[in-house]
């Protein structure tokens, strides 16, 4: 089961440019390491506006477990931890967690140059019912060529336990359009009103949009 770990640095005015190469840096690193998928967004709402999330698959569990022992004992990656975390760093701060995908069908995600994620939290008793609720979703968006994955936050501090469903589109021209496709099906209008109303499955607590960088 896919294992998915995540790098979120908010990055000082003026330094965006030092911290992408930092990100570019790390990411040879984790590759070489045996991390595949590594991705690179930046932030274009919300209190994410501005930061960098660099993220890298595992196969398993296990594999993730091996990926990080082999990480921390990287002479070239502890330089580049060093560096991050200084006090001359380009970050404000740092955050790294892990989540664990929940297939939502059989056919393998696409990938977009624009990602939504929504973060909500399974409410008492109803987590059959979140999941139930995000395949659900997925399933409108796929209408509009939406492709989306949902995971169950792992190691991540405040957010453990949380369910994060990502969203990705080609262009936000194809995310404004699905937004509307949405509110506009009977379908989506449903789920709205579910996720909106007193007998939700899930607490929504964030949604925002990232643009994928080149690494």
């Amino acid at each position: 089961m896919t294992v998915v770990s995540s790098y979120v640095a908010q990055v000082k005015p003026g330094r965006a440019e030092e911290a992408l190469a930092l990100c570019r840096q790390a990411a040879k690193v984790v590759e070489r390491l045996g991390g595949h998928n590594v991705r690179l967004l930046r932030g274009q709402s919300g209190e994410t506006y501005g930061a960098l999330v660099m993220s890298t698959e595992y196969d398993s569990e296990e594999a993730w477990g091996a990926g990080y022992d082999a990480l921390m004992s990287d002479d070239e990656l502890i330089s580049l931890m060093s560096r991050a975390e200084s006090a001359d760093a380009p970050y404000l701060t740092q955050v790294v967690s892990s989540a664990t995908e929940i297939p939502l069908g059989k056919k393998a995600a696409k990938r977009g140059n624009v990602m939504t994620v929504t973060i909500s939290r399974p409410n008492p008793g109803r987590f059959e019912d979140a999941i139930a609720l995000g395949t659900k979703a997925s399933r409108l968006f796929a209408k509009s060529g939406g492709s989306s994955r949902l995971f169950s936050m792992g190691y991540a501090g405040t957010q453990t336990g949380t369910l994060v469903m990502t969203t990705e589109f080609k262009n936000m021209a194809a995310l404004g359009k699905a937004g509307d496709d949405f509110m506009t099906d009977p379908k989506g209008q449903d789920v709205f009103a579910l996720v909106t109303g007193t007998d939700s499955p899930v607490t929504l607590l964030s949604q925002d949009v990232f643009i994928e960088v080149p690494l």
